[in-house]
């Protein structure tokens, strides 16, 4: 018996496994809050008073385009290729957690250990970038 549907029995080889059912919630959660925290730094309604001087140009709001560009938009881009299934998404995903890693460091020499998010969103980065390479390894031929 045959199926029309060109797309039979591939089910399973297309759906995404563990690892990268994990990786594709990170980033997305991290798409979001990145996302969100961008909004709040250009809208000013973030409170940015405590290290508004220590940021270039003292503008909160470069620094929520920064973040968005970033942090937001390749987690966003991970994402939506790893569920569009697209080959360069498994390459992206270590980026986007080396991104977030490189990020935090910069904000904590910029503006201080300000939060206790800070240190959060770094183990988050190196779990991302840790999975990522994990997923990676596990496609090498």
């Amino acid at each position: 018996m045959t199926s029309s549907s060109p797309h039979a029995g591939s089910a399973t080889r297309s759906s995404l496994d563990d690892g990268q059912r994990a990786l594709v919630g990170m980033e997305t959660l991290l798409a979001i809050a990145a996302f969100a925290g961008s909004c709040g730094l250009i809208s000013g309604s973030v409170d940015t008073s405590s290290y508004a001087d220590r940021l270039p140009l003292s503008s909160p709001a470069l620094g929520g385009v920064a973040l968005a560009l970033v942090v937001a938009l390749p987690a966003a881009f991970a994402v939506t290729g790893a569920l569009c299934r697209r080959a360069w998404a498994r390459h992206l995903h270590p980026v986007v957690g080396g991104l977030l890693m490189g990020w935090i460091v910069v904000q904590v020499g910029v503006i201080g250990l300000d939060s206790w998010l800070q240190p959060v969103m770094f183990a988050w980065g190196a779990v991302v970038a840790f999975l990522g390479i994990r997923n990676l390894q596990r496609a090498a031929p």
